[in-house]
């Protein structure tokens, strides 16, 4: 379902903007409906495009993709004039710039979906928060060493930031198209798709949600809570459209049947064990086991801080989230692969209790310190 489309949607021949009811913009690149063949025009004219997206707080994802097949595969140099000459760079070069800066200041998640070559400004996909890659995605720097220019720019401060110095060197003072999974490997693209299906991707990521069930087995002022009340709102949020319903032990006082028994309850009204979730407090120091009953029942998502950090506002007595060291721990123990390194979790513990100069909940914490005690 398409918006109201803002007026300055239309002002630019080289971009199809397109605007959803959810605030997702998606900006697509094209040459008359064609992959984009760049222009000194269009150089021109993204400098304002950018920055009226930027300022535009309607605008909630903003995708950046391109037409056909291909991101941006081609420039039409003569279009720019002679580039040596003093007057047409300078033009060419703040153009440039506040190309950068204005996509840069767009101020909600951007994500790139790129599909075939990204040989020309593939700097504008590197801004990007989120890069998808179409897996026959290629990038290059064709338009500085045909040109005349030496990539210093901008295009190397954003390979640089992406990929590193080094690998920005190489890549770009011997220009040679670099597969998606090259650049997936140097840390540049954070998904690999098939073909064709980057902007799906990007549509989804751009705006997946979740939908959390707070007090979901007590609350401070009503006391119990009945499990029956609790998936009937979870079912209403998924209705509204989220992807995945959280049930939160805001204070704390669920026990491992409790959590059996909503699992299954939830399961039962039709919701898949993929998009449940649960957000233990450890008031009681039930929540590790709450995790296990959790785990029991095929449920594999939940939410922890870093030591045990947090609390609850609205919740009188809420202890700390379930700590992420504490819960790293016993799911190595259990040969559950997170992909979260616990000694760098349990670094970051030693960082914040520093900071703030309080010891941690995190029973992993405490029992490090007390190691480290006695080794001195």
């Amino acid at each position: 379902m398409q918006a109201t489309q803002p007026t300055y949607f239309s002002q630019y021949g080289s971009l199809k903007l397109t605007r959803d009811v959810q605030g997702v913009l998606v900006v697509e690149f094209h040459s008359n409906g064609r992959p984009l063949t760049f222009t000194a025009q269009d150089h021109t004219e993204f400098v304002d495009a950018f920055y009226r997206i930027s300022q535009d707080r309607a605008n909630h994802i903003v995708i950046l993709t391109g037409t056909g097949g291909a991101f941006i595969p081609g420039i039409d140099f003569p279009s720019f004039g002679n580039v040596a000459d003093p007057a047409v760079w300078s033009q060419v070069h703040d153009e440039g710039v506040q190309i950068l800066e204005n996509l840069a200041n767009i101020r909600v998640p951007v994500i790139a979906a790129v599909e075939g070559p990204a040989h020309v400004h593939s700097e504008y996909a590197l801004l990007a928060n989120v890069i998808v890659a179409g897996e026959g995605a290629t990038f290059d720097d064709l338009p500085h060493f045909a040109g005349g220019i030496v990539p210093g720019d901008g295009i190397f401060t954003t390979w640089s930031y992406r990929a590193g110095a080094g690998r920005a060197e190489a890549f770009l003072l011997n220009p040679k198209p670099i597969t998606a999974q090259t650049a997936y490997e140097w840390g540049v693209v954070a998904e690999i798709v098939p073909n064709g299906k980057a902007l799906a991707r990007a549509r989804e990521l751009g705006w997946w949600r979740r939908g959390y069930v707070s007090t979901a087995f007590g609350c401070p002022y009503s006391g119990a809570v009945d499990p029956a009340k609790v998936v009937e709102v979870a079912l209403s949020l998924l209705d509204l459209g989220v992807d995945e319903v959280c049930f939160g032990d805001t204070i704390g006082v669920g026990v491992p049947p409790d959590v059996r028994a909503l699992t299954r309850l939830a399961v039962d009204a039709g919701i898949p064990l993929e998009r449940i979730a649960y957000h233990f407090h450890d008031t009681r120091g039930t929540a590790l086991a709450n995790v296990a009953a959790a785990l029991s029942e095929g449920v594999r998502c939940f939410d922890s801080s870093t030591g045990g950090t947090g609390g609850c506002p609205y919740a009188p007595g809420a202890a700390g989230n379930l700590a992420t060291d504490d819960l790293i721990y016993m799911l190595d123990g259990l040969g559950i692969d997170t992909g979260v390194s616990l000694a760098a979790v349990s670094e970051a513990s030693r960082f914040i209790a520093s900071k703030i100069d309080h010891r941690l909940p995190s029973r992993h914490a405490q029992a490090e310190e007390a190691q480290r005690k006695l080794e001195v």
